[in-house]
């Protein structure tokens, strides 16, 4: 199974690491599948992986996720404006991130889930269950990468110089979506696209 997510607002970039936010997620929503949490992905047929697909699909264009992701995208933006805006003042820095958060947010449009989504390859093992576990970790992700990224308010020049080395971003491993990529070594989650 593949899955491709895809923040139009700042392109490639995101693809490294997503991180804005105002720190307190407010995602509750929970996946839950209609097929066997034992059912291991590699067996499933043509019928399962279109249902699961679809229920993926859903879950991760929730509203809540879908707004915690805006917010991730656009803060993240904000900041990488500034950093490119070679600001002499934290005030400039400021400034620069602020109107392209305003601007990302106003638009509504950041985040945009696309998917393809294909029949796991033969030596996926991982099960429904533990695919299941990987998805329900996607808010503790979101929560992670915007604990570590400065809201525009409070950045600072040293945030901008960490933002453009990399160096600012916290990685977080989810350790459930570490156990499906362990078990199914094609498998792209919206974790590991986010990372």
């Amino acid at each position: 199974m593949r899955m491709t997510y895809l923040f139009p607002a700042i392109g490639a970039l995101l693809c490294f690491a997503a991180g804005c936010g105002g720190g307190d997620s407010k995602s509750s929503s929970t996946f839950s599948s209609t097929l066997p949490g034992t059912a291991v992905l590699a067996t499933l047929t043509p019928s399962q992986v279109t249902t699961l697909c679809n229920e993926q699909k859903a879950f991760l264009s929730s509203s809540a996720i879908q707004s915690d992701m805006t917010e991730l995208a656009c803060r993240y933006a904000g900041v990488l404006s500034a950093a490119f805006s070679n600001p002499a003042t934290d005030a400039a820095a400021q400034s620069a991130c602020q109107s392209i958060y305003d601007q990302c947010k106003k638009s509504g449009t950041s985040t945009t889930t696309t998917s393809t989504c294909s029949a796991p390859d033969s030596t996926c093992m991982a099960t429904v269950a533990e695919l299941s576990a990987c998805l329900n970790d996607t808010p503790n992700v979101v929560q992670s990468l915007e604990s570590s990224v400065p809201s525009c308010k409070t950045l600072t020049l040293k945030d901008v110089t960490d933002a453009s080395s990399g160096s600012g971003m916290q990685a977080y491993t989810s350790v459930p979506c570490a156990t499906v990529q362990q078990k199914c070594p094609t498998f792209s989650s919206p974790i590991s696209s986010m990372m």
